[in-house]
């Protein structure tokens, strides 16, 4: 009996200790999303966690941009992309001044460009002007430069995020 009682604290304490290294090695960390409301102005903003690996840390700017394209977890808020539109890939260059990124969308993005308002890109910029060091962003459709604006941008140019 005194074996099986060793036994069973042991089997505790090595998944006791599994927790914490798995928490310490795989923190999640919390961050805000704004997503533009339902109403035609404005938008909210949510918390959510993501549980972020340690090797890709350094990717933690495009693990956000694609967590933010899954769109928001509260019924309040609207998605800021439509579910047809897909990133095909994301480039954060680091420069010695500002970290900008360029997102490279699937064709579908020019296709409902028309269900993109203003309030989706402000509310974007937003949430990366919180959660990252990312000051400019350029908007691509399949590898190409597009001469569309959705209200005062212009997504041919990088946008500047400001502070």
């Amino acid at each position: 009996m005194k074996k099986f009682l060793f036994l069973i604290f042991l089997f505790f304490l090595g998944y006791g200790v599994f927790l914490i290294f798995n928490y310490y090695l795989n923190p999640k960390k919390s961050f805000v999303f704004y997503y533009p409301k339902f109403a035609i102005v404005g938008f909210d903003s949510e918390k959510r966690e993501i549980k972020i690996n340690k090797n890709k840390a350094k990717n933690l700017e495009e693990i956000l941009i694609r967590e933010y394209l899954l769109g928001p977890i509260s019924y309040k808020m609207r998605p800021g992309f439509p579910v047809e539109v897909d990133v095909k890939s994301i480039f954060i260059i680091y420069s010695v001044k500002s970290v900008d990124a360029i997102i490279d969308f699937n064709s579908e993005f020019l296709s409902y460009i028309d269900k993109i308002d203003e309030w989706t890109i402000r509310s974007f910029l937003e949430t990366l002007k919180v959660n990252t060091r990312i000051k400019k962003v350029l908007f691509l459709c399949e590898g190409k430069r597009m001469k569309e604006k959705i209200g005062n941008y212009n997504l041919y140019n990088f946008i500047e995020i400001k502070k």
